[in-house]
Parts: structure tokens; sequence; C-alpha cells
């Protein structure tokens, strides 16, 4: 790769985490699917990713996390989030 330094040792360590789609802990909570792909324990703490399938209608009841931070990618329709006091569509 141009630019790339070959004796940097940062391009001489693996640590990649792949998990093919179909793979993953699979758990079915209250009408929902989720697939565990990354957990703070195989990611050195550093991440937990899950994949979720929410049917319409569906998906978790307000909560609240106190220690860890929590993102959302939405592939396709609408998912209702409560932020704070504040509701809104994505």
């Amino acid at each position: 790769m141009p630019g790339i330094d070959p004796d940097d040792p940062r391009y001489h360590r693996r640590g990649v985490m792949y998990v093919p789609a179909d793979q993953g802990i699979t758990k079915w909570v209250s009408g929902d699917v989720y697939t565990v792909k990354a957990t703070a324990g195989n990611t050195g703490g550093a991440l937990g990713f899950i994949e979720a399938t929410v049917p319409p209608g569906r998906g978790s009841s307000p909560h609240a996390h106190s220690s860890e931070t929590e993102a959302f990618y939405l592939l396709s329709g609408e998912l209702e989030f409560l932020d704070g006091d504040q509701r809104f569509t994505a």
C-alpha cells in the first residue's frame, strides 16, 4: 500500500475480528431478534456490538445505561428513541 512503512510495527499486529452475517449468539427477546457479534470480553472491554431485528411496534422498553455509551446504525425502517425527556424517530 502506498504511504505505509512496511517496517512500522502497527502493521504487523493482528487483531481483526470477523463474524460472518449468519453467525453470532442469537437471542429472541420480547419478539425481537438480537445477535451478539462482539462483546466487551472479546474486544478487551472496548466494544460490544449487537445486530437487532425489531418488528414494527416492538423494541425494548425505555431504559438507561449508567456506564456504557450506546450507538445505533439503522439499515431500514424507523425506530422511536427516547433521549432523556425527548422522543424522536430515526
